[in-house]
């Protein structure tokens, strides 16, 4: 017999060396993996939505529930963020005079939004304190009142010469509150100087003379 039928009838040794076994991606079944560390959190339930708990705890509070108001104030009292938010009543202003200039019309809806953004950022400056944060706060719902109340007084619809009169009152109190508004943050900039570093650092004075 040749030696070609005796090496087929010799049976495959194993592989040696850093020659590697053949996967089971090559027979066409999947591997099969092991378990890692971080299986158990992706196969975790999702979380739970905490604003669904919070509404339902506000309202729970609401009814006057006395442990629904404990258990409220303590969750407050770990997320600052939350009470800093809904305390600020400007924005909620600010939100409900928006409303009324862009009723339905997104586009001047996003276009007012970003328009006070850009002022605010122009006002505040790069480093404003809190003062002038909530004078320039200020500033911005004036301007929308101002705006509104313009708008309204200048509509073409038909009303009777008392409502006319009372928009015009309305526009002319608004501008007086918003030129207030920039009085006072001007009046303020001005007494309160650049804050406690100044801009420009004072400089010792030395003389030229010699001898």
């Amino acid at each position: 017999m040749s030696n070609t039928s005796k090496d087929a009838k010799k049976p495959s040794e194993p592989l040696r060396g850093n020659a590697q076994q053949p996967n089971a991606a090559s027979n066409g079944t999947p591997p099969t993996q092991k378990p890692g560390p971080n299986a158990a959190t992706a196969n975790a339930p999702p979380p739970e939505d905490h604003a669904v708990s919070l509404r339902e705890l506000v309202a729970r509070a609401n009814a006057g529930d006395r442990d629904a108001i404990l258990h409220l104030r303590r969750f407050l009292d770990l997320n600052p963020q939350i009470w800093q938010r809904a305390a600020d009543i400007a924005l909620d202003a600010e939100a409900s005079w928006i409303e009324l200039i862009a009723g339905t019309d997104r586009l001047v809806d996003e276009s007012v939004r970003r328009q006070l953004a850009a002022m605010k950022d122009e006002l505040a400056g790069p480093h404003p304190t809190r003062l002038e944060r909530l004078l320039v706060q200020q500033i911005t719902t004036t301007w929308l009142a101002t705006t509104q109340a313009d708008m309204q007084a200048a509509s073409t619809t038909s009303v009777s010469l008392e409502q006319a009169g009372f928009r015009l009152k309305k526009a002319e109190s608004a501008q007086k509150r918003h030129l207030n508004a920039m009085k006072l943050l001007a009046t303020v900039r001005t007494l309160c100087g650049k804050g406690l570093a100044p801009l420009n650092p004072p400089k010792l004075y030395v003389s030229d003379q010699t001898g």
